[in-house]
């Protein structure tokens, strides 16, 4: 009776929160009501990038876009929790890449490494650089030159598990492109241990054109990368690939490490645009290409796949691992953002546009049930959109949560007044996703924190389950407890260092999600 008084006093607790926030409406505790623009007259700014801290401070990548040719530049942003800007972060808040006498500075990728520095991609006056800095916006002397590092090759970062970058991009040998890989080390420096001297050039299909559009390192140092293929025109293929951790193809994976997918068996044609990793099992999304659109055009709507580690189907979701979502008026739906919530559901993000000779195009956020259907519970029937007062095009760049759930989405609106297209992020209020320190019946304590060998978890009340996921969303480790326990002895020697996520289920049903760091 006692653990029914419990339980049922909780979920009181948690109706009561419910009934003061809709999942997938704009969180008005977020910026200017749920918003915050980044505007600059008679210039166009667009949101690239979000990474959340560890604090749910914000860094966004935002672009600068402006006449004459060459002239571009960006941003670095931080944004405290609240939306408000981090007035202490390099110049009042902001770091500024303007574009020099021979060419563009843009906004590529950036990463957060174990250390908490940021490692940011970019090019600066038309040159590719790596630029280190703290979560203060210091530049990290220690690196390359006062913190700038010239580092050839593609637009994509990502870190292996030894803090070593892998640069995803292509190549032209004339007549095709290719894949390229280059590894740096932790000072900047080439890796000429990896691949052919520190580089790595691979033609994964016979198609004319392989485009890289993400990346993704999995636990193992392994890269999964996600694109589009194709001969001419826009006849896209949706091509997944996986490369061995000295980044050649990976001959356990799909067909010699490729596989050309597709969403249906009406048409071939497609393309992914993001990729994730939940539960050792791959999520790649994109857009399902097919005929007779809006106006008589080719049609997009968005579109995702999930496979097993093997590259084969995961048949378990959608129809046969694949699902294919209705646009939402009946024209053609972007999608170039994803991200996986703890409770493995997905958010996928673009822009949803207005039938032909209608142009208009909604922001637009929508998310996933487990198995691939539409959860009908966020906005409205499974959508969040909006035109931000009637902008005549308005899209979702990047998606992230912050601690506790909340949605972040980043990307631009066209200003109706100014005619130029601002940088926007908005935060949604998003469903329960797990809770630190709920109440006192629901108490976990965790220490040493950080740690290197044993970590001491108590419960209160009894723990049925723990989970360890890596910063990838990949399930590292499990184990039950069937009779339930109050007090456990973690042993984490096995993890590599950095920074991993703890799901803690207990006998009331609660699921506790806690961030710990290796070291």
């Amino acid at each position: 009776m006692k653990n029914l008084t419990i339980k049922v006093s909780i979920l009181l607790c948690l109706n009561i929160f419910f009934s003061y926030s809709q999942v997938g409406n704009l969180d008005t505790t977020f910026g200017d009501n749920g918003i915050k623009t980044f505007p600059i007259v008679n210039e166009e700014t667009r949101g690239k990038q979000i990474l959340v801290l560890d604090d749910n401070s914000l860094l966004l990548g935002v672009s600068r876009e402006f006449s004459p040719a060459n002239s571009n530049g960006f941003y670095i942003y931080k944004l405290l929790e609240n939306g408000e800007l981090d007035n202490s972060f390099g110049q009042n808040g902001f770091l500024y890449f303007p574009n020099g006498s021979s060419g563009n500075s843009l906004f590529l990728s950036m990463v957060k490494q174990n250390d908490g520095k940021i490692l940011l991609r970019c090019s600066i006056d038309g040159v590719l650089k790596l630029v280190r800095f703290d979560q203060n916006g210091e530049f990290d002397l220690a690196y390359g030159d006062n913190g700038i590092q010239t580092a050839y090759g593609g637009s994509k970062i990502a870190l292996q598990s030894n803090g070593k970058v892998i640069i995803a991009g292509g190549v032209s040998d004339g007549f095709n492109i290719l894949y390229e890989f280059l590894r740096y080390n932790t000072d900047g420096t080439l890796d000429l241990s990896f691949g052919n001297d520190g580089s790595v050039v691979t033609d994964i299909t016979n198609f004319r054109f392989d485009l890289h559009e993400a990346i993704k390192i999995l636990d193992n140092d392994k890269i999964m990368v996600v694109g589009r293929s194709y001969d001419v025109g826009d006849d896209y293929h949706p091509v997944i690939t996986r490369f061995t951790a000295n980044g050649f193809l990976d001959s356990s994976f799909g067909n010699n490490g490729v596989v050309i997918s597709n969403f249906n068996s009406e048409s071939e044609l497609g393309e992914f645009n993001n990729v994730s990793i939940y539960n050792n099992r791959i999520i790649a999304a994109g857009m399902y290409h097919y005929s007779g659109g809006t106006g008589g055009f080719g049609g997009v709507k968005p579109a995702v796949i999930r496979f097993n580690m093997n590259g084969t189907y995961d048949e378990s979701f959608g129809d046969q691992g694949r699902v294919i979502l209705e646009t939402i008026y009946n024209a053609n739906d972007i999608l170039w953002a994803l991200k996986v919530q703890p409770n493995g559901k997905l958010l996928i993000g673009g822009g949803a546009s207005a039938p032909f000779p209608d142009f208009q195009t909604n922001f637009y956020v929508s998310k996933l049930n487990y198995d691939g259907s539409l959860d009908l519970n966020f906005g409205t029937g499974g959508a969040f959109l909006t035109n931000f007062n009637n902008s005549e095009s308005s899209y979702v760049a990047d998606l992230e949560l912050q601690s506790g759930g909340a949605i972040l989405a980043l990307g631009f609106t066209k200003n109706i007044n100014t005619d130029d297209r601002d940088a926007i992020i908005c935060r949604l209020e998003n469903e329960f996703l797990g809770v630190s320190n709920f109440s006192n019946k629901s108490e976990i304590k965790i220490y040493p924190n950080p740690a290197s060998e044993f970590i001491r978890i108590i419960g209160d009340p009894t723990i049925l389950k723990t989970e360890i996921y890596n910063i990838n969303g990949q399930l590292v480790y499990s184990k039950n407890y069937i009779d339930g326990v109050e007090e456990i002895n973690q042993n984490i020697e096995f993890l590599r260092s950095g920074v991993y996520e703890i799901l803690i289920y207990t006998i009331d049903n609660i699921s506790i999600n806690k961030k710990i760091i290796k070291r």
